[in-house]
């Protein structure tokens, strides 16, 4: 019985204190784990799962690549830097900073206030002819900490993305932020 007890004060469902007993607690708030996305196309319907907010925009930006990641296609002189933060029922799970080739962000900007912007985007193969996303972990910087009220070094699932147009041209660049506890990776070792 004691360690049935130490088990379930362990997940959360009971607190115990001194000379006031043990009491059953609600359920604890367990977040929900999204599959991330393998294909562009699923990434646009991933979109339609979760919330962004922008929380700034600018334009005239250039993306900076990390070192050590190789990227197909070439980068337009302009893009529009938007920042953002996406929820799923209120809770702030990703920080993404991407960036739109600066015509399209002109084509797409009344779709992008409730849409992401691969759902703007969408899966019209002559707009988006190859998409790439490079996983890796990555810490919370003080913007991404602030941002999803996290710790300064936070350890962060990150996913690096870019679309190219039918001529190669880099469309959309994305660094996006995931609290680690939200997303699972899952692959087929098979093909």
């Amino acid at each position: 019985v004691r360690m049935a007890l130490a088990t379930l004060i362990e997940e959360g469902l009971l607190t115990t204190r001194k000379r006031g007993g043990t009491q059953v607690v609600k359920k604890p708030f367990q977040p929900p784990s999204f599959l991330l996305p393998a294909t562009w196309r699923e990434l646009v319907a991933f979109g339609a799962q979760i919330t962004p907010q922008t929380l700034a925009s600018e334009s005239g930006c250039v993306p900076l690549v990390p070192p050590g990641v190789a990227v197909r296609g070439t980068f337009a002189s302009e893009y529009q830097r938007l920042l953002r933060v996406h929820t799923h029922e209120d809770a702030k799970f990703c920080f993404s900073e991407l960036y739109l080739e600066q015509d399209a962000y002109s084509a797409l900007a009344m779709k992008l206030p409730t849409t992401t912007l691969a759902d703007a985007l969408g899966n019209d193969p002559s707009v988006i002819a190859s998409a790439r996303q490079h996983l890796s972990v990555a810490p919370a910087d003080e913007l991404i900490a602030n941002a999803l009220g996290v710790s300064l070094g936070t350890p962060l699932m990150q996913a690096l993305r870019w679309a190219c147009n039918p001529d190669g041209l880099i469309i959309y660049w994305a660094k996006v932020s995931f609290l680690s506890e939200y997303v699972h990776i899952e692959m087929d070792l098979l093909k």
